[in-house]
């Protein structure tokens, strides 16, 4: 675009598969070629990136034009209400009680090349965060502990039994669920039926003892997890393509929901999704820790990790460098723990 010699350039989500580092590097570049007088649209669902780069704004909802103002004159609370038409309030996770016991407990786990010595806990009630930057082999250890890259040393404990995730399969039949960070590409079936992504993983569980499946059952739990998460569609043999994003993650959500996982990893939860739906997921896991589920979040969204975790555990170089308590510290200051 930049050799093409633009007059307005249109970039729509630009950020979305980019760490901060990049991120930043892209608006350094934008407003270079703001100061040689090229125009920019720049279509964004992030309030902060909205209020960092630009000087105007726009609001759309259901296809209606809601706002136009100067961002100086906004605040996000006004913002995020225009965007959803609902009202937000700061709700930081509070754990309601964490058992004694850790539900995964970590002694010096190593991958080749990706991570080395990582040793944690997480308690029933508990959401941990796992922080670092692109590299730091927080990606890479949420993938060992799911069993796609079985760990080559050290020890992985469940509910205080050792145990040997050397498959995705071990993992599962341990109570450990996973939701990628790509959901259309690893999270769900994009041609296949909402209700059958949702019931895929639990298949087992809903057919007798000759695998004949109890339609009955299955009908039942599926009106449930749809109705408990809010999925928005007309009609459950749709295929998920045609849902949107935030809905399309309800579904890889809801089927680790039915399948009552104790330990669900999530990498970037919240990744494309817009505010409302960020904010709903977000009270579902909050919800299913205080349900007495073990949650590890690994994500490099700063707001996100400070808004859902009493705990931290900060990465670099494929190794753990911190331990916070959430409570301790604020945003800035974490950022500045995860950049040194």
């Amino acid at each position: 675009a930049i050799v093409n010699d633009v007059k307005l350039l249109i970039m729509d989500e630009p950020t979305t598969a980019l760490t901060k580092k990049e991120i930043n590097n892209l608006f350094e570049t934008m407003f270079y070629l703001r100061d040689k007088g090229v125009s920019i649209l720049f279509v964004s669902h992030k309030l902060d990136e909205v209020f960092e780069v630009c000087d105007k704004y726009t609001i759309l909802r259901d296809g209606e034009n809601v706002v136009t103002s100067f961002c100086e004159k906004l605040d996000e609370k006004t913002f995020s209400y225009y965007m959803t038409g609902r009202k937000f309030s700061p709700n930081p996770f509070s754990p309601k009680n964490i058992a004694p016991e850790p539900a995964i407990e970590a002694k010096q786990l190593c991958y080749k090349n990706a991570f080395r010595d990582i040793s944690f806990k997480v308690y029933p009630g508990e959401i941990v965060g796992f922080a670092g930057l692109l590299g730091s082999g927080r990606r890479e250890l949420a993938l060992s502990l799911f069993g796609v890259m079985p760990a080559t040393g050290g020890e992985l404990y469940i509910k205080g039994e050792k145990k040997s995730i050397t498959s995705v399969n071990a993992a599962i039949d341990s109570g450990i669920g996973y939701i990628p960070e790509d959901r259309l590409t690893e999270g769900v079936f994009l041609e296949a039926s909402i209700s059958d992504n949702i019931l895929i993983l639990s298949l087992k569980q809903m057919s007798n003892t000759i695998g004949v499946l109890n339609k009955k059952l299955i009908q039942r739990k599926i009106s449930e997890i749809t109705e408990q998460l809010q999925i928005k569609t007309e009609n459950l043999d749709n295929a998920v393509q045609t849902l949107s994003g935030g809905n399309q993650q309800r579904v890889v959500l809801a089927k680790w929901f039915l399948r009552e996982m104790d330990i669900l990893i999530l990498n970037a939860p919240t990744v494309g999704v817009d505010i409302g739906s960020k904010y709903d997921t977000h009270s579902m896991i909050k919800e299913l820790a205080n349900a007495g589920k073990s949650v590890i979040i690994v994500s490099d969204d700063i707001s996100e990790i400070m808004n859902l975790t009493n705990r931290i555990y900060v990465m670099k170089n494929g190794s753990i460098s911190d331990e916070i308590r959430t409570a301790n510290i604020n945003g800035s200051t974490l950022e500045s723990i995860i950049s040194s």
